[in-house]
């Protein structure tokens, strides 16, 4: 009986590498992903070819930070990332990932499932805290450590950026319903697939935090990612991208009670979807504070 076990569990095992070197030899591109969401056709949804010719914006860069509550040098991360903000203001839209770490005291769904599944796509993820500036490899990949935000948020400011991103948004009081309106326009031609991701984040949470000295029951947790409005990996831009194409996107959520409306802020940004090209074209972000 343990030699028949032994056996099939041998063949087994087999198929199963079988599998596996085919499914890892045939998924060498990103297929689209798919969106299994009800279409709202009452939302604005439209593209069209102009004559224009767009004045391009400042840059924007997008950092995000993989980070975790029980991770005790995560809040390092936090005061780099400050520091980088503060310098430059909404020229750098920052999105905190808590992607594993969380407390069993928090009153808070920090893990949410748009994290996870943005820590697999831009990882493996070795260690926390580790993040991506504009999703761009720098040569040693995507994620970067906490030392170099600054450094690559520094260059990434230089580049003139392929499109524009605006925002605006509408809210009721009553129903705590808002609405998210993305304008891209695009100054260059861009022969990759191209995807739209709008993210929502809350600032000035108070909860349990870890770090180097023991616990903090009362740190200040800021931009937090509550939300995704597209899939985790954005909605695709299908049309050929040229000098003057233009999108409108609207998207809508209901806020839940426990978020703070006037901490919240809106981040909208354009990037690549290919196998070895994630980079971000550009970011917007608006604050519902406004």
């Amino acid at each position: 009986m343990n030699y028949l076990i032994y056996k099939y569990k041998h063949y087994f095992f087999l198929l199963l590498g079988s599998c596996f070197l085919i499914f890892n030899n045939s998924c060498e591109e990103i297929g689209p992903a798919i969106d299994f969401t009800p279409v709202d056709t009452s939302l604005v949804d439209t593209t069209y070819q102009t004559d224009s010719i767009f004045t391009p914006q400042n840059r924007v860069v997008l950092l995000e930070d993989f980070t975790g509550q029980l991770c005790p040098n995560c809040p390092a991360a936090h005061e780099i990332i400050a520091d980088i903000v503060d310098e430059h203001g909404d020229n750098v839209a920052n999105i905190a990932m808590y992607n594993y770490f969380a407390d069993e005291s928090s009153q808070l769904a920090y893990v949410i499932d748009e994290a996870i599944e943005l820590g697999d796509y831009l990882g493996p993820i070795i260690g926390w805290p580790i993040g991506a500036v504009n999703r761009k490899d720098f040569g040693s990949g995507i994620l970067q450590p906490k030392e170099l935000y600054s450094t690559y948020t520094d260059s990434e400011l230089l580049i003139t950026p392929s499109c524009n991103i605006s925002m605006t948004y509408g809210y009721n009081f009553t129903t705590r319903k808002l609405n998210v309106f993305v304008t891209v326009k695009y100054l260059d031609t861009i022969t990759t697939v191209n995807h739209l991701s709008v993210a929502i984040c809350e600032n000035g949470i108070i909860d349990f935090q870890h770090d180097e000295l023991g616990e903090i029951p009362d740190y200040t947790h800021n931009h937090v990612l509550r939300k995704m409005l597209t899939l985790a990996t954005g909605t695709e831009l299908s049309a050929t991208n040229e000098p003057g194409r233009l999108y409108r996107k609207e998207f809508a959520i209901t806020l839940p009670d426990d978020w703070v409306k006037e901490n919240l802020e809106v981040i909208a940004y354009v990037h690549n979807y290919e196998a070895d090209n994630k980079e971000v074209l550009q970011t917007a972000i608006i604050h519902l504070e406004d």
